[in-house]
């Protein structure tokens, strides 16, 4: 049997069956996660926005807390 044929047997649509092939034969795979869809990739970014957004509000603070020897002998 063929993968395709296996996920035709388990119930997965003709698109998505291509896009599992597609992903288990990239090379390299991707490196975490696959984003499945629009709003995937949306909640994704704006994850990233906030996320940047948090760095962005404290750099300075942030950047000016630098360990000495003798706190990392602690």
């Amino acid at each position: 049997m063929t993968s395709s044929t296996v996920l035709a047997a388990m119930g997965v649509t003709h698109p998505r069956r291509q896009t599992l092939l597609t992903i288990a034969s990239q090379e390299p795979p991707p490196r975490r996660r696959f984003l499945a869809g629009a709003d995937a990739i949306r909640t994704a970014e704006q994850k990233i926005a906030d996320l940047q957004a948090d760095i962005e509000s404290n750099r300075q603070l942030s950047t000016s807390l630098r360990a000495t020897d003798a706190m990392l002998k602690a």
